[in-house]
């Protein structure tokens, strides 16, 4: 039970600190609390702060998830051994073509 109650504790604790502990210390200590979502003119800025408050909606879903049905969430904590290898080879590739070397060049020990 434990373990599935665990990322909604986190993301209960973590809430619990960027929400309420760190805006309090900065209003006691600076007068503002910092925290300024949606203020600013430029619509960029306004999607960034959006996509914020979505990621922790869905951290937050993934927690009551978690506790309420750990069942559906089992498939993406051990996926099989040929996604891991998949998504292995996707990130070498990216990587490597971000330095301009072929995979295989670099597995050979040569390069370019």
């Amino acid at each position: 039970m434990a373990s599935t109650s665990l990322p909604l504790v986190g993301i209960i604790v973590l809430l619990g600190i960027v929400g309420c502990w760190r805006p309090s210390l900065q209003s006691r200590r600076y007068g503002s609390s910092g925290v300024l979502f949606f203020r600013s003119g430029n619509s960029r800025q306004k999607v960034r702060d959006a996509l914020g408050v979505l990621l922790v909606a869905c951290l937050i879903g993934q927690g009551i998830t978690a506790v309420r049905w750990p069942q559906a969430l089992s498939p993406l904590y051990d996926p099989e051994p040929s996604v891991w290898y998949g998504i292995g080879t996707v990130w070498l590739n990216f990587i490597s073509a971000r330095r301009g070397e072929s995979a295989s060049t670099r597995a050979r020990g040569q390069t370019s």
